[in-house]
């Protein structure tokens, strides 16, 4: 029973780590990113700035090296900072 239990969960993992890649990958060779995004409508921004905020995110890197880095940091539990409350993801409400 345990031999199943535990090619269950070895089947659940890969199968997760599939997935995560697939949609990791086709929400990266979507057109545009969060920066063009973000700053589209204003014609003050310089070009400098756009590559500095894409090199600060990580944008500038190719899709397989943010991947692997995403996936690094999620399996040690950072899942990043939320810019709506300021705060890193994981930190408790009170």
């Amino acid at each position: 029973m345990s031999r199943y239990l535990l090619g269950r969960l070895a089947e659940m993992l890969v199968v997760l780590l599939v997935m995560s890649a697939i949609v990791y990958w086709m929400i990266g060779l979507m057109p545009g990113d969060p920066i063009d995004l973000l700053f589209t409508g204003n014609p003050n921004v310089r070009p400098e700035d756009i590559a500095r905020l894409r090199a600060i995110y990580g944008l500038d890197q190719p899709l397989h090296e943010r991947y692997f880095a995403w996936l690094t940091q999620a399996l040690q539990g950072d899942f990043g900072f939320s810019r709506m409350f300021a705060r890193p993801v994981l930190t408790p409400w009170c």
